[in-house]
């Protein structure tokens, strides 16, 4: 074997590889954004279910010996009211700033949720109602003012940026998400006001 001849056994031996590195370079933003939303996987004959796995990482668990809690199913479809959405975010916040704002903003759906409800306003069943529209019923039966409403769709805006950040935002500090928090408790308070 020349020289040329053990080059070309080189290029040909990484051009593949290097084919997948620069295309995983070149699509690691549209990446990031699809893998954690995946539940199943498939590549060839190999197909990977999250929740058939979760099943099956129970009953081997189970086998092994671990103790479940009694209520699982109950514990995780009982839903924490605001005040401890919120607490729970401000204690995310020193080491998770962007999920602590996502966690956070759920207070405030869960609340404009409620008070759709609570003043029925709404001619769909609310739980269904995106954040968006609850804002705008509560707004134009005028139960919220200009100001909020403005608060609210800005904070929504801040919250997008902060669970997918690199979009608008490259990351916020951890002060940042406690200044965030302490608004979503002032407007969570607020929303809980409402026709009452």
């Amino acid at each position: 074997m020349n020289a040329l001849e053990f080059i070309a056994s080189i290029v040909s031996s990484l051009a593949w590889p290097a084919v997948v590195v620069v295309l995983v370079l070149i699509l690691r933003s549209p990446l990031r954004s699809v893998l954690p939303s995946l539940t199943r996987f498939r590549y060839g004959e190999m197909e990977i279910d999250f929740g058939r796995e979760v099943q099956m990482l129970e009953d081997q668990a189970r086998t092994a010996g671990l103790r479940f809690p009694k209520k699982v199913a109950g514990a995780i479809s009982e839903s924490p009211d605001s005040a401890q959405i919120v607490a729970d975010a401000g204690r995310l916040a020193s080491e998770f700033p962007g999920p602590a704002v996502g966690l956070a903003w759920t207070a405030v759906e869960h609340e404009l949720m409620q008070a759709v409800m609570r003043l029925k306003i709404s001619a769909d069943y609310p739980p269904h109602n995106s954040p968006i529209k609850n804002i705008a019923l509560l707004h134009e039966q005028e139960y919220l003012d200009s100001d909020t409403r403005g608060v609210l769709d800005r904070m929504r805006r801040l919250r997008n940026a902060a669970v997918h950040p690199g979009r608008d935002l490259e990351s916020i500090s951890s002060d940042e998400a406690r200044e965030f928090i302490a608004l979503t408790d002032a407007v969570t308070d607020k929303l809980k006001s409402l026709g009452q």
